[in-house]
Order: structure tokens, then sequence, then C-alpha cells
């Protein structure tokens, strides 16, 4: 019988302990995915690019792949044979910028992977500005393969430009450095 009645006291004390752990999981998983919202109101920066690094051998391609402005400002490489030598620059509209941004907070994950590259081969970097700070992750097609980040290269090559101008694409070869801060 004794029993009996010291089992409610060491019941309240688990109660109460599943009750805060409960909350203290519930408040993390709302600041996570609070801070997985998208930086709006830099302007200055994109608020996401790919850029490819080079692989070692006698084609040392690199260079910016695409890049996405809040105001729907894009600027990306004519195709994977002109990385690094030109570009175009122009709008892309308010639904598709829309359209980008929604593929980018439905699909990343809240803790991505983080994948791994093959030295000596090339490899996209994808770059995302959130308001807690840039994201960014890699991968090294074929060898590795990230479907978020082949997806996103995929929507911003196949995007509608509004206006497209050439441009050179010198300024784009470099890493951009100033970006991804």
């Amino acid at each position: 019988m004794t029993e009996i009645k010291s089992l409610p006291k060491r019941v309240v004390p688990w109660t109460f302990a599943a009750l805060a752990a409960v909350i203290v999981i519930a408040n993390y998983y709302e600041t996570k995915v609070s801070k997985k919202t998208l930086d709006e109101a830099e302007s200055q920066k994109p608020f996401v690019f790919i850029y490819m690094t080079p692989g070692l051998s006698e084609d040392l391609k690199r260079g910016l792949i695409a890049a996405v402005w809040n105001d729907g400002q894009i600027i990306r490489t004519r195709s994977d044979a002109d990385i690094g030598k030109k570009y175009v620059k122009g709008k892309l509209s308010t639904a598709d910028v829309a359209r980008i941004k929604q593929l980018i907070l439905q699909r990343l994950p809240e803790s991505p992977k983080v994948n791994w590259i093959v030295v000596d081969a090339a490899a996209d970097h994808l770059a995302i500005r959130f308001t807690s700070g840039v994201w960014s992750n890699s991968h090294s097609p074929p060898h590795t393969n990230d479907p978020e980040i082949a997806q996103m290269r995929n929507e911003l090559m196949n995007a509608a430009i509004e206006n497209p101008s050439e441009i050179d694409g010198a300024a784009y070869k470099d890493w951009p450095s100033d970006w991804d801060k």
C-alpha cells in the first residue's frame, strides 16, 4: 500500500520534466523555423547564387553560374560552356522570384547534410542568404550529387529573363567573396 501512495510522488516530477522537455523542443523548433526566412532587407547582395570551382583538368572552367537579387535582378551564364566567359543580365518576373524563394524554403532541409566534394573535380557551390546568415553547400556532380543543389541550378538556368542583355563575364569568373558574408 505504501508503494501505491508513493507512485504519485514519482509521476508528478516525471510529468513536469516531460512537459518541460516538450516546451523546450517546441521552442527550439519554432526558433529554427523562424530563422529559415530569406533576407529581404539585403539589396546589395543576391539572396541566392551558385558558383562553380574548377576541377583539376585541362579545362579549368570556373565562375558564377547564376545569382538572383530580391528585386528580381538576375545574372547567369548563357550556357555551361560559357561559365566565366559570357553572361546574361536581366530581370525575373515577380512570380518567378516568389517561386524560387518558395522552392528554397520548401526544399532545403532545416539541417542540411554536409556534402563531400571531389578534390580534383569541379564543384557547384550554392549559397542562400537567410536572416540568420548565409547557408552554403556544395557538390561535385556526377561524383557526388545533391538533388537540392541540382534542382536550384536547373531552376535558375531555366527561368525566363525579361529584357535580357549580354554582358562580359570577366567580373564573374572569381569567387564573389563579398556575397557570402
